[in-house]
């Protein structure tokens, strides 16, 4: 009688098992029936995400991958609990009659017969587990160590590894062109300069107390965008009331009509002289006295004290030079006139021992531009505030000529009282053709005398001309830099070393060997250890794109980048032109023409 309950008991419930299964596996294939095609696809983008999401948060750490790495196992648990749910529901459908009490249910879902539907579905079942197996498969062998590989930049995107940086993805930074003039009211008000934009796209202000006391070095290769920053800095100076000197060896398409435009706003005189030019513009010699002249030709002709041998040689130059210059201060003459009078000034033997020079000089006396009595007065220019612009050359005898005026101008920013004149700022552009020990000299003076230097060149090598004491002084005298892409490594490390340095942190990681024998970094192996680094590295300085900088000399240094000054009204640009005075009127003094520059002939 026992058995028999207990017999009962359970055939009571195995029969209530049956129809609670039976139930269920009906109302899952009459709710899902008639999507199983969208069922099928799901499973399969399911699986796929679930599989990706874990073999990429195998590879990281953090707390949001920890977050992804959670959702990844709710999705992997989920795919298997779908897909065996539904291979237990064939099973148990293939144990229960219902191919006579539901057959519509079957026709319905497009099926002839209950035996057809069965294959269909197991059908889906084994081509999901099929392509599972093949994407696992790819993804551990193939993908796990690519996104293996991605956990260093990773690291890097987020600051845990700041010691190195991929030269690869510095190369994809890109500014946008924008107006530099709608800063300029900004600066005036600020008494400051605005230099460019930094890489938020906010404005880089430098103060006037900290430029007027400071020289700048501009560097940067070819085309890097060193012209542009002139046009930025000279163009607020003009318009400030200030007087910009600017040396130009390359004559340069742009800036001469920056600086002319930016004289017109300000209602200052813009000066332009181009010494290639074929007409008369300027006498160096006009208010100079004797030895300020010698200086000129010393500077001019290379004559300096070197310390080697060649000092033997130029001893007698040197002496010849300086009667020269006592000559013509003494009967105030002109360039073109000190040839005709060598005579009376030197001795043949003294002739003889500065052949060298004399042949130079004589040179240099055909330049047509240096041919006035007076010429173009720099010094007016330099009391109302403007723009001297002088077109030179980086050869020949016209390089000679720049020498001088720029060794003239030096002179004038020394003898003018302060208080008589305009802040002075004096662009040399490509300064290897302008290297002289007076500049040199000069350059760590200028603060005190209400002027500064700018020199701009394309690497250190262009100051090789100097000697290594002359080369360090001058870099050392312009505490503010603005450094544009470097080519040589040498120069990118000089200036990344200027940058300063700073504490980083540097990671390793162990490779192992997935389940698939790929190698693979995974996030839990990552060791770090801090070390310093440049500020800005070299790799930075080699990728920057053209007119961005680095800037240096105000507190940290910065990435700052500008666009150029557009001028659409641009009319030739006009040479300062004099006339000889006619041997007849040697008491007039020579007077600023506008027309066609003069025929010599007509007045010799």
């Amino acid at each position: 009688m026992f058995m028999d309950k207990i017999e009962a008991f359970f055939s009571h419930w195995i029969a209530m098992g049956q129809n609670v299964a039976y139930e269920f596996v009906l109302q899952l294939f009459t709710i899902f029936g008639h999507s199983l095609d969208a069922m099928f696809f799901l499973l399969i983008a399911l699986m796929l995400i679930a599989s990706s999401f874990r073999t990429f948060c195998q590879n990281e750490t953090g707390f949001k991958v920890g977050s992804i790495r959670l959702v990844a196992y709710f999705s992997t648990v989920f795919f298997f609990v779908a897909w065996i749910v539904i291979a237990l529901g064939l099973v148990i459908v293939a144990y229960i009659d219902i191919e006579k009490n539901y057959r519509g249910l079957v026709h319905s879902l497009g099926y002839e017969s209950f035996s057809l539907f069965y294959a269909g579905m197991a059908l889906y079942l084994l081509t999901v587990l099929t392509v599972w197996l093949i994407a696992h498969m790819y993804m551990r062998h193939s993908l796990e160590p690519k996104f293996a590989h991605s956990l260093i930049k990773k690291a890097k995107k987020l600051g845990h590894d700041e010691a190195y940086s991929d030269i690869r993805e510095l190369n994809k930074r890109r500014f946008k062109p924008f107006n530099p003039e709608k800063y300029f009211p900004v600066a005036m008000k600020k008494r400051a300069l605005f230099l460019g934009l930094d890489e938020t796209r906010k404005p880089v202000y430098l103060g006037r107390d900290k430029f007027d006391k400071s020289n700048m070095q501009i560097m940067g290769s070819m085309g890097s965008g060193k012209g542009i920053q002139a046009q930025i800095i000279y163009s607020q100076l003009i318009a400030q009331g200030d007087t910009v000197i600017n040396f130009d060896p390359k004559y340069d398409d742009h800036l001469p009509f920056v600086l002319r435009a930016a004289c017109q706003k300000a209602g200052k005189p813009f000066l332009f002289l181009n010494l290639r030019e074929k007409s008369i513009q300027i006498n160096p010699f006009h208010g100079a006295n004797s030895e300020e002249i010698a200086d000129m030709f010393i500077a001019s002709f290379d004559l300096e004290k070197r310390g080697d041998n060649s000092d033997v040689y130029k001893i007698a130059e040197r002496k010849s030079a300086q009667k020269i210059a006592h000559f013509v201060a003494r009967h105030a003459l002109p360039f073109s006139q000190i040839l005709p009078n060598l005579d009376r000034i030197l001795s043949d033997e003294e002739r003889k021992d500065a052949r060298s020079f004399l042949d130079a000089l004589e040179m240099l006396s055909h330049l047509t531009a240096f041919q006035a009595v007076k010429g173009a007065d720099i010094e007016s220019v330099m009391r109302s505030g403007g723009c001297v612009y002088i077109v030179g050359d980086d050869v020949g005898i016209v390089q000679d000529a720049q020498k001088i005026l720029l060794v003239r101008i030096l002179q004038m920013i020394k003898n003018i009282p302060r208080d008589d004149r305009q802040f002075v700022s004096v662009f040399a552009d490509e300064v290897k053709s302008l290297l002289c020990p007076i500049l040199v000299n000069q350059s760590g003076q200028l603060r005190s005398r209400k002027a500064n230097l700018a020199f701009a060149h394309q690497s250190d090598a262009d100051l090789a001309v100097l000697d290594n004491n002359s080369r360090e002084i001058l870099k050392d005298n312009a505490t503010l830099g603005w450094f544009y892409r470097q080519k040589s490594p040498k120069t990118a490390e000089y200036v990344a070393s200027m940058t300063g340095k700073i504490n980083a942190q540097a990671s390793t990681y162990e490779v192992e060997r997935n389940s698939m024998s790929a190698e693979v970094t995974r996030g839990a192996s990552r060791r770090s250890q801090e070390m310093q680094r440049y500020y800005i590295d070299t790799n930075t300085i080699q990728s920057l794109p053209d007119d961005t900088a680095i800037f240096i000399g105000d507190g940290l240094a910065k990435i700052a980048y500008t666009s150029p000054i557009i001028v659409k009204d641009r009319p030739a640009l006009k040479v300062v032109s004099y006339q000889l005075t006619p041997r007849k009127e040697t008491n007039q003094q020579a007077t600023p023409i506008d027309k066609e520059p003069c025929n010599l002939e007509d007045y010799l």
